[in-house]
């Protein structure tokens, strides 16, 4: 890595996924690549002060992946940094952010929701809409195109008629897992978000197959996606 960046500093674009011997050091030396725009650190082994030292450093940064990421015990203080720092953040994927809560989500959204795109939060198992952070969202990011709150089970429909409403340019939702929804609010999800390609309501208990079977009659140019593991997920 400090070969990259003694002799790459107009790089733009990198991906280190899957990097697992990247240890403290290289991390250190990536933060030197101050022009970065796109940095995909997928399934690393960074660290919370690594990354937030990459985050400080690299500020014209406007996709950054830290999917799986499982050695960053504070995703809150990431949080803090990307809200500080990256002004020009449109898509970030923090799938499995085990220690990101509610504050850390409202931080971000707060500051850069104006300009989100795609936004992965999936498995965030600290994440909880009792405290009305996905609606905060949906008020916040209005430009959303791609949602995942995957395997979140705190998901209401309160949050699907504030993502209607307010983010009406979603074309990917994915709320598998949402054991509360409602088919109305669906419904609404359906009929306000127009361009909407992708809706994935697996495992959303209170939603049916007929259900789904008629909203695929009514929104063909919507893939709806629904499935069931066992009988613990009735149909």
């Amino acid at each position: 890595m400090a070969a990259i960046a003694d002799t790459c500093s107009y790089l733009i674009e990198l991906n280190i996924q899957g990097c697992q011997q990247l240890r403290r050091d290289g991390f250190l030396e990536l933060s030197r690549l101050i022009r970065l725009q796109r940095l995909n650190l997928y399934r690393t082994s960074v660290e919370t002060i690594e990354a937030v030292n990459i985050i400080r450093n690299c500020k014209d940064l406007c996709r950054l992946n830290m999917d799986s990421c499982s050695r960053v015990d504070n995703f809150d203080e990431v949080a803090i940094a990307i809200a500080e720092n990256l002004n020009n953040l449109t898509s970030l994927n923090l799938c499995r952010a085990k220690s990101l809560t509610n504050q850390g989500l409202s931080r971000i959204v707060d500051s850069c929701g104006g300009n989100l795109i795609q936004l992965d939060i999936g498995w965030c198992s600290e994440l909880s809409a009792a405290m009305g952070c996905f609606v905060n969202l949906a008020r916040k990011c209005i430009r959303l195109r791609v949602l995942h709150l995957t395997s979140n089970r705190t998901v209401s429909s309160a949050d699907l008629e504030a993502l209607a409403t307010w983010c009406q340019d979603l074309e990917q939702v994915d709320i598998l897992g949402a054991m509360s929804i409602t088919p109305a609010s669906i419904e609404s999800l359906l009929l306000d978000c127009r361009q909407l390609k992708l809706l994935d309501v697996s495992y959303c208990l209170q939603i049916e197959f007929l259900h789904v079977y008629n909203w695929r009659q009514q929104y063909p140019h919507v893939q709806i996606k629904k499935s069931f593991m066992n009988s613990a997920y009735r149909r």
